[in-house]
């Protein structure tokens, strides 16, 4: 499915997500990182690979319930203290293992929201003009996971019908080693092969150029100034110490004042910009039929 965000210059798709990736670590507050993550999953849930993200839930929701319960056992500051299990059990440390959490999660939906918004190409496009070597060592790692994933399964697949398998742990563990050998090997020759052939292209030795291009227009140039400047917006409210809910040494409030709720909803409205536009996009095409 073709995305419209897609239709937009890569610089705006790459300024809304290096300002998601920064302030969703500078906006530590409950309420913010809630509504940052229930927009990712929205996105996913409509426009995304939801399967995908539907397997990673669980591991998801059982990391932010370890974090609270190993913070809640290690970390026994604050003064709403719950109840006692050999040492206090605080509010406050409840809170913060959660909220830490909460940001380790949108963190990794923001990393699978890049997959989809920027592609491999995109990246290259915006990256290699200025770093064309670390552009393509950041592309090549980040597809090297998958890819070792995808060729772990091809092995044991064979492996699985040349050998029987066995109870006996010492045979189980020299399978295990002759997988990593082979795929060591596999990925080695491969690894030569790319470099021989980029060498024989001729990459490095002069400036990249981009098999599609991408045109600024108009509407490149409103969307992000709208980007620009509400995290301009967003950033001055930070410095003054809204968006971010201080739990220790003493637990303010989760709001202090109205500002901060003006903050929150400007938050909900910019971070949900990808939602917006397929939405749009949505609504003409029905429109029109």
């Amino acid at each position: 499915m073709r995305l419209a965000t897609s239709e937009f210059h890569p610089g705006v798709i790459g300024t809304y997500l290096l300002g998601l990736f920064l302030f969703s670590m500078l906006l530590f507050h409950p309420l913010f990182l809630i509504l940052t993550m229930t927009q990712l999953l929205i996105f996913h849930k409509l426009f995304g690979d939801w399967r995908q993200v539907k397997e990673w839930l669980p591991f998801f929701f059982g990391m932010i319930g370890i974090l609270i319960v190993i913070n809640a056992l290690l970390v026994h500051r604050g003064s709403h203290v719950l109840f006692t299990l050999h040492q206090p059990i605080t509010l406050e440390a409840i809170l913060y293992g959660g909220t830490l959490g909460l940001l380790i999660v949108t963190m990794f939906l923001i990393f699978m929201t890049y997959n989809i918004l920027l592609p491999s190409e995109k990246f290259l496009y915006l990256a290699g003009k200025f770093l064309p070597k670390t552009a393509l060592l950041v592309m090549m790692s980040l597809r090297m996971v998958p890819l070792l994933k995808q060729r772990i399964t091809e092995i044991q697949a064979a492996r699985r019908v040349r050998f029987s398998p066995s109870s006996d742990w010492f045979i189980q563990m020299k399978h295990h080693m002759q997988v990593v050998m082979t795929l060591t090997t596999w990925s080695l020759e491969e690894a030569l092969e790319s470099a021989d052939s980029m060498h024989a292209r001729g990459y490095g030795q002069r400036k990249r150029s981009v098999y599609e291009p991408y045109d600024w227009d108009r509407r490149d140039s409103v969307v992000v100034t709208f980007l620009v400047v509400s995290l301009l917006f967003i950033g001055w409210g930070w410095i003054q110490g809204y968006g971010v809910f201080t739990i220790y040494p003493v637990m303010e409030p989760l709001f202090t004042d109205s500002f901060e709720w003006v903050l929150a909803w400007l938050w909900l409205i910019w971070g949900a910009w990808p939602i917006w536009m397929e939405g749009g996009e949505w609504f003409r095409w029905h429109l029109l039929k």
